[in-house]
């Protein structure tokens, strides 16, 4: 699930050079790997190269600048983890957006 005005960046600017002027020192492309059942808040951030593990939630307006392990719940600026999901429960997908809590 993705709340409204998420940015997921996989463009960065170089900047390890001195010598010349950022603008002119190129890009560098890292992908982002989402999990499964992740749950991105309005307005979060996720930068390059960042992976983010399943049943993870993101809270709204967070900046995610490292790797997020799974079921950690996340939020703030830069992303810190506040608290982690129950990663026992189990469920099973009874139709396109039910699901059934397995005892």
């Amino acid at each position: 699930m993705m709340g409204p005005d998420v940015s997921i960046l996989t463009h960065t600017h170089n900047i390890d050079r001195g010598d010349i002027p950022m603008g002119q020192q190129g890009m560098r492309v890292s992908e982002v790997i989402i999990g499964n059942d992740v749950w991105i808040g309005m307005r979060v951030i996720i930068m390059p190269g960042i992976k983010v593990g399943n049943g993870v939630v993101i809270g709204a307006g967070a900046v995610v600048t490292k790797d997020v392990p799974d079921y950690a719940i996340v939020g703030g600026i830069p992303a810190k983890i506040i608290g982690e999901r129950n990663h026992d429960l189990k469920y099973q997908c009874i139709s396109s957006r039910r699901w059934l809590l397995l005892q």
